[in-house]
């Protein structure tokens, strides 16, 4: 009977609104999560942004952080403002500007296609496992992808339609994606609109002079991010935001290199889960019409705007999963087309691997809660299953297409709900640094000071700043050298406190010799410490997950997790 009355077009519209809710709602549950890495250090400069009032200059520790423009900080400073700082509050204003995101990958699609191919695309974008996972845990190419897809759509309707209304708009967005990510923000844009104009021979599009306008108003809106660089380190420091910190990654000379040339291949076979098989069969689908000769003229602007860019990724000696980010909402538009063409029919190969893949995701997602720790894991399976039994009544007798489509969508519920309400808690709830920060806020008296001394990272620094000072030697234009790389971000954002670094054993000797003073430590470090004290400290052992290594954490064999220790140490030389 449920399955009959689904053949109404509203009904199914119905079902695709309580999907959408419920996935908004297990977004809403990765807000509240601990933030690590990136992360952490994101949410203390939105936080010391917030607190200082100074919305230009960024610095960590005295020292310029150049890496990045404000934008993504602005966002959560100033959401800091209005709800206080938490968790919640640093990420709230990523997922609203995520939601903006699909609203553009919406209108991009319609634009070039029509409305059912941008509606497929905005949820397959909205229901992966990579937006669920980079809302949770942040970076700034979350904030970048919806300025990227907002900036391509808005400029396709000027090329379109040559309304200086989409010119300005559309300019407006890159200058944003340039305040998001430096020069790389502009990139996508650039190459979409000369590869579309040289493919389709209309080289006057190239040479309009309203593009001078679009050139002096995407530096006016970047003016934020060049002033302070300009001010801190002069013309080194603007050389570092339009080359070094560009370029310096595709050729490794900046951040290490990775040279696996099909690293980001790799990469989105699991970040655009449950759609990963669908996606190739849309990069399939393209380059067979682009080999063909058969790509419509609107295509020419997705195609090049695409493969240009992976193809600079590709063979960049920088690459991190999150780098491709700005990518996914036009490859998601390209794999709605596909679906027209390959999801329809009732035998297909690429059909039949799609479903092979929810088989096998549904079996991973039943019993990952068990594995991690059965008696708490036995309801979140026991939800999971019942995600899986309502799909199959509901999604009967609906035409193939359909039911695969909305079948698929339950399977990303089923995902984000383990990832953001089971698995990302149950890992993130053991992070020795908010807990070590609720001690020390609760419990620090007036005058004491509190300390980092980390003496594993502090030899990873060492080793890092002399293979850096070697590429820095041969240089005409020096990369500013960041002596704040290895701190611990996550102590600096939970604690109220300002957080002083402990570089070496005479820094330490000093530390010791004050009348209190709280040291947050490895294992190493707080070896050393209780070597120098003989009385009057108190040693607290914390478990802490390292999610920089979570597959030695994690023991499948004896089913539980193998926590690290690091140490919080109170010195209090009157006892």
């Amino acid at each position: 009977m449920i399955a009959r009355s689904m053949s109404d077009p509203r009904k199914e519209q119905v079902l695709f609104m309580i999907a959408a809710g419920l996935m908004l709602v297990f977004y809403v549950f990765g807000l509240s999560l601990n933030v690590t890495g990136d992360a952490a250090k994101y949410a203390f400069i939105s936080k010391q942004m917030a607190s200082n009032g100074d919305w230009l200059s960024i610095t960590i520790a005295g020292e310029p952080y150049l890496q990045k423009p404000q934008f993504l900080f602005w966002l959560s400073a100033l959401s800091f403002k209005l709800f206080g700082v938490s968790n919640f509050s640093f990420k709230l204003p990523i997922l609203l500007y995520s939601l903006l995101g699909f609203w553009a990958t919406y209108r991009l699609g319609k634009s070039l296609y029509d409305e059912r191919i941008g509606s497929m695309a905005a949820s397959m974008m909205a229901f992966s496992l990579m937006l669920v996972l980079y809302n949770s845990d942040i970076h700034i190419d979350i904030v970048l992808q919806t300025n990227v897809v907002l900036s391509l759509w808005l400029l396709y309707e000027y090329v379109k339609t040559q309304r200086w209304i989409y010119l300005i708009a559309g300019t407006l967005a890159v200058g944003l994606s340039v305040l998001t990510k430096g020069p790389f923000g502009a990139m996508m844009p650039f190459f979409a609109i000369v590869g579309y104009a040289i493919s389709q021979k209309k080289y006057r599009l190239l040479y309009q002079p309203q593009w001078l306008v679009f050139i002096l108003l995407v530096f006016a809106v970047s003016i934020p991010a060049i002033l302070p660089l300009y001010q801190q380190k002069g013309l080194e420091g603007i050389w570092f935001f339009i080359w070094e910190n560009n370029i310096g990654r595709i050729t490794g000379k900046y951040m290490g290199t990775t040279p696996d040339p099909v690293y980001y291949l790799h990469t989105l076979a699991y970040l655009l889960l449950p759609w990963t098989i669908v996606v190739g069969a849309g990069i399939y689908f393209q380059f067979k019409k682009f080999i063909m000769k058969q790509l419509l003229p609107q295509e020419h602007f997705l195609f090049w705007s695409i493969w240009v860019v992976f193809l600079i990724l590709s063979v960049a000696q920088s690459k991190l999963p999150h780098y491709i980010q700005s990518l996914v909402p036009l490859l998601f538009i390209l794999t709605a087309n596909a679906w027209q063409h390959y999801f329809l029919r009732i035998k297909n190969p690429w059909k039949r691997a799609h479903q092979l893949l929810l088989s096998v995701l549904w079996g991973i997602i039943l019993i990952v809660p068990l594995l991690f720790h059965l008696k708490k894991g036995i309801p979140f399976t026991a939800i999971s299953l019942a995600l899986l039994l309502f799909a199959i009544p509901v999604t009967h007798k609906l035409l193939p297409g359909k039911r695969l489509y909305l079948n698929t969508l339950i399977m990303a519920l089923a995902m984000a709900f383990t990832l953001n309400v089971f698995l990302l808690p149950q890992l993130l709830k053991k992070q020795a640094q908010p807990i070590a920060a609720r001690i020390i806020n609760s419990e620090i008296s007036d005058g004491e000071k509190v300390y980092h001394y980390n003496v594993t990272n502090l030899e990873r620094q060492l080793e890092a700043r002399l293979i850096k000072e070697a590429e820095r030697s041969t240089s005409i234009h020096k990369t500013p050298n960041e002596k704040h790389f290895f701190l611990n971000y996550e102590l600096m954002f939970y604690t109220n406190q300002r957080i002083h670094q402990i570089e070496n054993g005479e820094q330490l000797q000093a530390v010791i010799d004050q009348k209190g003073a709280w040291i947050f430590a490895d294992e190493k470090g707080k070896d050393e410490v209780l070597h120098w004290v003989n009385k009057g400290a108190t040693i607290e052992a914390i478990p802490h997950f390292n999610l920089r290594r979570p597959a030695r954490a994690i023991d499948i064999k004896k089913g539980k997790i193998v926590y690290e220790q690091l140490y919080l140490i109170h010195i209090n030389t009157d006892q």
